[in-house]
């Protein structure tokens, strides 16, 4: 979907353009790079509340710590499962993108 999203960057630039009159690629640039970082910033700490809520245990002064099985299933889900229904979801939000 990542990439998708970059492929279609220019087409909504176009679209936008034919639409007004004004062409404005500075103003969608750097709104989708800003969406874009918050979209990252939210995902970096939905992981380490999904893995506080699994049970993560953080080592101390390098000392190697062992993890509970929850542990593992919630570094499992925030990689793996999380990730693909996501994935999923943002593919039904582009099937109805208007653009043609």
């Amino acid at each position: 979907c990542f990439l998708l999203l970059n492929a279609l960057l220019p087409d909504i630039i176009a679209a936008a353009a034919a639409a007004s009159g004004h062409r404005h690629e500075g103003l969608f640039a750097s709104v989708y790079t800003s969406i874009e970082k918050v979209g990252q910033a939210l995902a970096t700490a939905s992981v380490g509340v999904v893995l506080g809520i699994f049970g993560y245990i953080q080592s101390t002064k390098g000392a190697a710590v062992v993890q509970p099985e929850s542990a593992y299933w919630g570094i499992g889900l925030s990689y793996s499962i999380v990730p693909g229904v996501l994935f999923f979801v943002s593919t039904l939000l582009m099937k109805r993108f208007p653009l043609r």
